[in-house]
């Protein structure tokens, strides 16, 4: 879709403006609601409902995306050329956008469209109440990256998101103690993804999670995994060995941990996964053997993974309740992957 000015859907009714709106890409959407209060209303009206938004924080911007959104990208830039090396120690209020652009690929195009609108839109305040009014959404997720959460003063992103419900967090490379601060000021409820890991952040992660992340420097073990209660997990860095991943399965089987997992993705360096892997992890578990060319292994497995299938078996939960575990490799890369299903 072409870009619109306001003077193109002037003409049109009520319900042919309505549709118009509705077909525009979410990037479309946010430029058109920009443009004058009668445009944002008509935004407002057709209920284009995200679920969350997130914002992904580093030292000199901040990028805008939704899970439900998969065409939207919004970069809110704060510093221009400023290099991190030389960043003061001491923390400062998140600061104000000083440019704003879309990022998104409309019509199999990849376009950058600025999105600036002074006075009206240039704080941060005024930007997330737009935001908030144009999606109908409260939910807010916020990933830091690049030591971004030890950049920024606490107390001014708490105050920023006053109101909304921030319900994941995620830090990529802060330290133990900026962790323990994340985890203990924002509370997240759905969604975590984390780069440290030890008993006492363990007792910081709540039960029942949609979406639980273990970055690369986190060696996951067997009894921490029976510890979590979360409905996708995923672990860059495994060290969970063949009785740990059998003792998973079994437990499964029997309801005694992790009722609640619809996916799990352990990643494994080559030289880490055990010698002769899967045949030792799936000994003595009941289980029906998948072929790759069968109905019910294509029903649940994503067809992008077949060519790296080295195996995959079918269990049966004590309550009825099946899932799949394939096994995957991919250069010097191992994957076990469990998909619960009904």
């Amino acid at each position: 879709m072409a870009d619109l000015d306001p003077d193109d859907l002037s003409f049109l009714s009520d319900q042919g403006r309505k549709n118009v709106i509705e077909e525009m890409a979410t990037s479309q959407l946010i430029a058109y609601s920009l443009r004058s209060p009668s445009t944002k209303t008509q935004v407002e009206s057709i209920h284009h409902q995200l679920s969350s938004l997130e914002f992904h924080i580093d030292h000199t911007k901040v990028i805008l995306k939704s899970e439900d959104a998969p065409d939207m990208e919004v970069r809110f830039v704060m510093f221009k050329g400023r290099d991190k090396k030389n960043v003061d120690d001491d923390r400062i209020p998140l600061p104000n956008p000083i440019s704003i652009q879309s990022h998104a690929i409309i019509n199999q195009e990849y376009q950058v469209t600025e999105m600036w609108k002074e006075p009206d839109y240039c704080s941060w305040e005024q930007w997330l109440c737009h935001l908030r009014d144009i999606f109908h959404c409260q939910n807010v997720k916020l990933f830091f990256k690049e030591n971004g959460f030890s950049r920024f003063s606490v107390q001014s992103i708490q105050e920023l998101f006053n109101g909304f419900n921030i319900i994941g967090v995620g830090a990529d490379e802060s330290s133990r103690e900026d962790l323990v601060e994340l985890l203990e000021t924002f509370k997240p409820t759905k969604d975590i993804r984390i780069n440290y890991l030890d008993q006492d952040i363990l007792k910081l992660i709540p039960e029942d999670l949609d979406f639980l992340k273990f970055g690369k420097r986190i060696g996951l073990k067997a009894e921490e995994l029976l510890e979590l209660d979360s409905k996708f997990i995923e672990v860059l860095s495994s060290k969970i060995m063949e009785v740990g991943a059998q003792g998973f399965i079994k437990q499964w089987m029997k309801m005694t941990s992790n009722v609640n997992l619809e996916f799990l993705s352990l990643r494994y360096e080559k030289k880490t996964f055990p010698q002769n892997g899967e045949e030792r992890i799936i000994a003595k578990i009941p289980r029906r053997v998948l072929s790759k060319e069968g109905k019910r292994f294509r029903a649940v497995v994503p067809e992008s993974t077949w060519a790296y299938i080295s195996g995959a078996y079918e269990l049966t939960r004590v309550d009825g309740k099946m899932a799949t575990v394939v096994f995957e490799q991919e250069s010097d890369v191992r994957w076990i992957k469990f998909y619960a299903h009904k």
